[in-house]
C-alpha cells in the first residue's frame, strides 16, 4: 500500500479534500489514512494527513487526466519507529 496527500487522493477518489478531511477527522475507514504529528506544517494542527492508495488507482488517475504525473507517494517503512518516506 502506497499513501498520497490529501489533494492528490481527493483528484483520485474524484471527491472534494474537505470530504476526506472530515473523513479523517470521524474516523472513518471508507478513505484508509494515516495522520502524522508534528509534520512542520501549519494546517490541522502540524498534521499531515496520507490516503492510502493503490498503485492502479494512481495509473489509471494520471492516464485519465485527473492527476498530474509528479504525485509524491509515500511508502511506510518498516522499521520498528514506522515512519514514512
Amino acid at each position: 500500500m502506497i499513501y498520497i496527500e490529501t489533494v492528490a487522493a481527493a483528484r483520485i477518489f474524484d471527491v472534494n479534500s474537505k470530504i476526506l478531511i472530515n473523513s479523517a477527522t470521524r474516523n472513518s475507514q471508507k478513505y484508509p489514512f494515516v495522520r502524522i504529528k508534528d509534520a512542520g506544517i501549519r494546517s490541522r494542527g502540524g498534521a499531515k494527513l496520507l490516503f492510502a492508495v493503490e498503485i492502479a488507482d494512481i495509473d489509471g488517475a494520471i492516464k485519465g487526466g485527473k492527476a498530474n504525473k509528479d504525485v509524491s507517494v509515500y511508502v511506510e517503512d518498516g522499521s520498528e519507529q514506522s515512519g514514512f518516506r
